[in-house]
């Protein structure tokens, strides 16, 4: 008679000791959601009460929303297993952090807890479909590699919008106005068709190396539109409104079919050695494309922004144009090729080294105005708003050949120096002051019509 007793104790003991039930859908895919996370845990290996924590690979889904608005320091969900799969499945992790104001403005209340947090354990995570917001820290965070997060919105967290991936694929996903920055990721990871706007920092961050963005648009943020530490490439973007710069973009970088309209700081920057091709900058409130040492601004266009429209240093300018801008329309020091400066104050293009083949037209004071350079085969018509802007105005030591230089209110050509400057091939008509002042003269320059010039 002691037998059933001794069965009915065992039978009790192990029930205290086995595992919360799983939340197991039909297709194998195991369940999350608020019941389980806060009365039983919601799998093998995670246990009552948030953070509801992953620690074996697999696929995984949230049924609801899950809730930490008491819990401001706490994660929602910790991936710590590789190659985990979680869908929040059109759900929200929604925690305690209010936030007023956007962008620069912007103030969030903090706290530290992440909603999603991919541990360095957590390698090959996909993250899918679904929002996290109001979170006292990052909406998704952690240091994992090789992660990739699809569809995921992140938005009013206390600290970044998505944080910390490496060497990852983020898709399709927006962040916005948490209180740092949009978009915080390592080198190697690549941001495509995604949106940052209104965050308090800048919109995307990308530290390391050979980051990529593309197909994305930020606007609005109180930093950097994109803001990338090392070479890194940024392709068919828009970014606008930024209290910063567009994009800033370190060493070694690439920066092709950019669209920057109405930063505060610079549309476009780039490090040494960098290319800028395809783009525009506009209405910006200081240069519009600016590219260090060694680099290439090509077939781009810098538009009525508040100081120079292009800035290229010892670089190649070629086939821009640069038009209606604050200060000069183009200026470098390297080779300045086939580029259109229209209409800028004071000067269509300003610098040194190999001038060849441009249009400096309708500018408020000189077409050109040059020191030390080689000046050959360009166009300078109708500048200048007094009687001392020339067509082309050359400093010191070079030479001018080829140039037409026509209508201009001062001198069609002011070598200045009286003599260390060679003409030579130039045509030069109408201008309201002398034809020619201080030049060298090589010959084969006609002058108003007279192959010759006094």
């Amino acid at each position: 008679m002691r037998r059933p007793q001794l069965a009915l104790s065992l039978t009790a003991a192990f029930a205290v000791l086995l595992p919360a039930p799983l939340a197991l859908a039909s297709d194998g895919v195991l369940e999350i959601n608020q019941v389980c996370a806060v009365q039983t845990g919601c799998f093998v290996g995670d246990t009552a009460g948030f953070p509801v924590t992953v620690t074996q690979g697999g696929s995984y889904r949230l049924t609801g929303n899950l809730d930490l608005s008491a819990l401001p320091a706490t994660h929602g969900i910790v991936l710590n297993a590789r190659h985990v799969t979680l869908d929040l499945a059109g759900f929200e992790i929604v925690g305690a952090s209010t936030c007023t104001g956007s962008g620069s403005s912007l103030s969030c209340t903090g706290g530290g807890g992440e909603g999603i947090s991919l541990q360095a354990t957590a390698l090959g995570a996909t993250v899918l479909n679904g929002t996290v917001r109001n979170m006292g820290g990052n909406g998704v965070g952690g240091f994992a590699e090789m992660v990739r997060i699809e569809g995921i919105t992140a938005m009013h967290n206390g600290a970044d919008g998505i944080s910390g991936q490496v060497e990852s694929i983020i898709r399709n996903s927006m962040s916005r106005e948490n209180q740092n920055d949009g978009f915080d990721v390592d080198g190697g990871t690549v941001i495509e068709n995604c949106t940052a706007f209104g965050n308090g920092s800048d919109g995307i961050e990308l530290d390391g190396q050979g980051a990529v963005v593309r197909g994305s648009t930020t606007r609005g943020n109180g930093g950097a539109g994109i803001n990338a530490v090392g070479r890194s490439t940024v392709s068919d973007v828009v970014s606008r409104d930024n209290a910063a710069e567009g994009v800033l973009l370190g060493d070694d970088s690439i920066a092709e079919r950019v669209v920057a309209i109405g930063n505060t700081g610079e549309g476009i920057e780039a490090g040494l050695g960098s290319v800028v091709r395809g783009s525009v900058s506009a209405g910006n409130g200081s240069i519009g494309i600016v590219a260090s040492f060694g680099s290439g601004i090509h077939t781009s266009t810098g538009r009525a922004n508040a100081s120079v429209g292009i800035v290229g240093g010892k670089s190649s300018v070629v086939g821009n144009s640069a038009a209606n801008n604050g200060f000069h329309g183009i200026s470098g020091n390297g080779v300045v090729a086939f580029n259109t400066s229209s209409e800028n104050a004071p000067h269509g293009i300003i610098g040194g080294g190999v001038i060849i083949g441009n249009a400096a037209l309708s500018n408020d004071a000189d077409g050109i105005n040059a020191s030390a350079a080689v000046i050959v085969n360009n166009l300078a018509h109708g500048n200048g708003a007094g009687n001392f802007d020339a067509g082309i105005d050359i400093g010191s030591g070079g030479l001018v050949k080829g140039n037409t230089a026509n209508f201009n209110t001062g001198d069609g050509i002011d070598c200045n120096t009286g003599g260390d400057v060679a003409i030579r091939e130039n045509e030069v008509n109408g201008n309201t002051l002398v034809s020619v002042n201080g030049c060298t003269d090589l010959g084969g320059n006609a002058c108003n019509g007279v192959a010759s010039c006094p």
